[in-house]
């Protein structure tokens, strides 16, 4: 009795052998296919965050190297004001209202406004100051 129980049990011993070399078997033969959905997500992550990051700091910096004498921009915190004077290589010296200048850092410039809209953008700021004069 004791010897049909042994058999049963060496049976089942080669069983589960059988089946963990089976297995081994199909997990080594897919490391291709097991990196492939890893490379997928680095590729998407690369197109959709990195590259349009990139341009867009490429953009500004060409944007910032624009700056001249004249130009009317928008800084920091939504500021926007006439770009009197470039004093230093990083420091721009800007007229934010009439006989108002601040310096700001080039970096901080977060848009050209284009000369249309700068002329009416002025215009109704010096309407604006002479209304306030005459009262």
């Amino acid at each position: 009795m004791f010897n049909i129980l042994g058999n049963k049990f060496m049976l089942n011993l080669f069983v589960v052998e059988a089946f963990a070399a089976e297995a081994a078997s199909l997990s080594s033969g897919s490391l291709l296919s097991n990196l492939m959905p890893i490379a997928l997500i680095m590729i998407v992550f690369y197109f959709l965050l990195l590259r349009p990051q990139q341009k867009k700091m490429r953009e500004h910096q060409n944007m910032i190297k624009a700056l001249e004498k004249g130009s009317t921009m928008v800084f920091g915190g939504g500021i926007i004001g006439t770009i009197v004077k470039s004093d230093e290589e990083h420091i721009l010296s800007v007229e934010i209202a009439p006989d108002v200048k601040i310096r700001i850092r080039r970096e901080s410039v977060t848009e050209l406004i284009k000369d249309e809209v700068a002329k009416k953008l002025v215009a109704s700021e010096e309407k604006l100051v002479g209304k306030k004069a005459k009262k």
